[in-house]
């Protein structure tokens, strides 16, 4: 059971071998070590040899000749990314408060996920009584539990996860980018950085045919200022045919970027001769070319750091940031996972704050307004309602009576009752919604306009089957519902441009020798395209929930 420990800290035994396959076949977005007896060899191996989560099988037999019969099946994963998304995340859990609660909730949670683990408990213990944010770049080259948890946080975009590592996320990224400051000082204009890796050969057709566009990681990106060190994992021996050696060659300009986050981290690590240099979240990178290369029997994937994933993001965000004196950031973190589609996830860590001694008082109807928005798009309208209507009812209950906040709710009602055919009742909610959304914002506030685009969808609702928008808390994606806004329409160009994204998968693997593997790192590719559309086609899209 230790030794076990030594390789993953989570073990699950399982005597039933149906039920075992039925576990494996749950596993979605984790990779499986799977270890079996040889006598189930047979059984087991038929069903699940094939499936994408399981990462290695190792057959437990005592006869010597059948000890090499071990199959290693790898895959990548290949779902969609996120980028917008995770650029949000990003911007959010910097602003989260990270005081002495965010680093007792992170130590609780590896205390509990590494009970019985000696070693691991050992680090915790350390780290809770030693740990300073400018260690963070020294903790997160150990390793520990520390860079086990928070990869595997970061490779799964696992929110709950995510949120409670967040006390040493935001540390690790404020420390890069300080030794940023510092690396820009040093007069280095052009750095060139590797990173070797074993690739697919469907990965590498993908990222051939994305030639001049971004790649985008979703985590904190390892390289090395050593070619030689990049070249000893690609070309370290495989017995795998479905893959190839590639060396990525990145160019990093210091006077063109200024977002692009990277440093030196050499001296904080036990490995000081790799020469790692570590980049910050969501860093991006524009693929300038691929080629093979014969002389170091590789291909060769040249890249550019760049700065034009980050600038279409921070205008996506400074759209989203609207009204944002009004809510607070655990609330707009929730609200993020509602964006992303993780309506269960979401509902748990609303019910959470409300467990929570720090969440403020006033926030406990927007809590609820948010957990009825959840509802609302799961299809549970009856429950939502139910939300809806108890967040409503604490607003006007308040003292002072919170007339200003009770319009989201209630235009929230009125969508509800709009969704069930009842639209008299609909429509005399949104416009009481409305008198309150003009008296505290005014006539062309994203509020009024947002209500405005309900009562006009009510009005042909006879004749289609567009549905009513949601007015969560905020505008969290105020750039979709501009765009898909009807009453807004109108005072804009109609032949204003608009950015489109499509978002594939690639990843990247790391750079260190074998001994010291790196978590493997998913990226996106995006690109960036811009459309004419007219007003009549606008008016034509589906009407998308916005906050």
């Amino acid at each position: 059971m230790n030794e076990l420990r030594q390789i993953n800290n989570y073990v699950v035994f399982q005597t039933d071998l149906e039920a075992c396959i039925d576990y494996i076949k749950s596993i979605t977005n984790e990779k499986i070590f799977l270890v079996t007896s040889g006598r189930d060899a047979k059984s087991i191996l038929k069903e699940v040899h094939e499936l994408a989560q399981i990462d290695s099988i190792f057959i437990f037999c005592f006869k010597s000749e059948n000890q090499q019969k071990e199959k290693t099946t790898r895959d990548l994963s290949k779902e969609s990314a996120e980028f917008l998304w995770f650029q949000m995340f990003k911007d959010v859990i910097l602003r989260l408060p990270r005081g002495n609660h965010a680093k007792q909730q992170m130590i609780e949670f590896c205390q509990h996920y590494y009970r019985g683990n000696e070693k691991e408990l050992k680090f915790i213990r350390e780290f809770k009584h030693d740990y300073k944010s400018n260690m963070a770049i020294r903790w997160y080259t150990k390793e520990t539990f520390l860079y086990k948890s928070v990869n595997k946080a970061l490779r799964t975009e696992d929110i709950e996860q995510l949120h409670t590592f967040r006390f040493f996320i935001t540390d690790l990224s404020l420390n890069l980018a300080a030794e940023y400051e510092k690396l820009k000082k040093k007069g280095e204009k052009i750095i060139m950085l590797y990173r070797g890796l074993i690739m697919e050969h469907e990965e590498l057709e993908t990222l051939k045919q994305n030639e001049g566009n971004l790649i985008s990681t979703n985590g904190f990106l390892s390289t090395s200022r050593s070619k030689e060190e990049a070249l000893e994992f690609a070309t370290k021996p495989t017995k795998r045919t479905d893959s190839v050696p590639v060396l990525y060659e990145i160019q990093c300009n210091i006077e063109e970027t200024d977002s692009t986050i990277f440093a030196d981290i050499a001296e904080f690590s036990d490995y000081p001769h790799e020469l790692e240099v570590l980049f910050d979240l969501g860093s991006t990178f524009e693929i300038v070319s691929i080629k093979k290369d014969i002389e170091l029997s590789l291909w060769l994937i040249k890249l550019n750091a760049s700065d034009k994933g980050s600038k279409v993001a921070k205008e996506h965000i400074e759209l989203n940031r609207k009204d944002e004196e009004e809510t607070s950031l655990e609330l707009i973190f929730g609200r993020l996972l509602i964006d992303m589609g993780q309506y269960d996830q979401s509902l748990k860590y609303f019910q959470s704050l409300m467990l929570n001694d720090y969440t403020q008082k006033d926030d406990i109807a927007k809590i609820n307004n948010l957990i009825g928005s959840a509802y609302y798009n799961k299809g549970d309208l009856d429950k939502a309602l139910e939300y809806y209507e108890l967040a409503y009812n604490l607003m006007m209950n308040d003292k002072p009576v919170r007339i200003k906040d009770s319009a989201r709710p209630l235009t929230n009602i009125g969508l509800i009752y709009h969704r069930k055919g009842q639209y008299d009742r609909a429509l005399e909610l949104y416009l009481k919604s409305i008198k309150i959304f003009e008296t505290y914002y005014g006539k062309e506030h994203i509020k009024t306009t947002k209500t405005l685009t309900n009562i006009d969808v009510y009005e042909s609702s006879s004749s289609t089957s567009t549905s009513p928008e949601l007015d969560y808390e905020d505008e969290t994606c105020a750039s979709a519902s501009e765009e898909s806004s009807p009453a807004l329409s109108a005072s804009r160009a109609s032949s204003a441009p608009r950015l489109q994204y499509t978002v594939q998968m690639a990843s990247m693997r790391p750079t260190v020798p074998i001994h010291r593997v790196r978590e493997p790192m998913k990226t996106a590719v995006i690109r960036l395209t811009q459309k004419q559309t007219t007003d009549s086609e606008e008016d034509a899209e589906e009407q998308s929930c916005i906050f």
